[in-house]
């Protein structure tokens, strides 16, 4: 009982950081983030499960389209929302609850089937995350090399019509 016990606190202690981490977020990036998992999740369970009649496997699925409509849910709502600080606050707030509340439900089905599934799904989040935010970094540094080439063409073009109003 006392091991059980100590990974219901790890695991709540674990819910609260990732809790915290996406009250950081924008809430495209939430959803991103919850994208990002629901895919792990899909790729896992088409790789390691047949799904064929296996009540188990259906729960994750039913939890996934839950993911899904939660995903779409803010997007349809977004269009009817005129975000003032403290309603856009409240909203990320609730996402990255029912993220977290989301993403643990899962965790815990997949455990139900094998623990190993429930680790590789989070391997492969984790892998997901970092290939993206790679990403991200890559864009960043050449929309920035971008930025300075132009300003320095600019520049060139700039002193080129000085010099020809000088000397002309």
């Amino acid at each position: 009982m006392e091991q059980w016990e100590d990974k219901a606190i790890k695991q709540n202690i674990e819910d609260l950081i990732e809790e915290s981490y996406l009250f950081l977020l924008t809430e495209q990036e939430i959803r991103n983030y919850l994208r990002s998992f629901i895919k792990s999740c899909e790729t896992v369970l088409s790789e390691n499960i047949s799904v064929n009649g296996d009540t188990r496997a259906t729960r994750v699925k039913i939890a996934l389209i839950r993911a899904y409509l939660l995903m779409n849910e803010s997007d349809f709502n977004k269009a009817n929302d005129y975000t003032s600080g403290n309603i856009s606050t409240k909203r990320i707030e609730y996402l990255a609850q029912q993220v977290i509340q989301i993403k643990r439900t899962i965790i815990i089905l997949l455990d139900n089937i094998s623990p190993k599934l429930s680790r590789t799904v989070l391997k492969e989040t984790r892998k997901r995350n970092k290939d993206t935010l790679q990403q991200l970094q890559r864009y960043t540094m050449f929309r920035n090399l971008i930025i300075e080439v132009g300003f320095y063409l600019l520049l060139f073009i700039a002193v080129s019509l000085l010099l020809v109003m000088v000397f002309y």
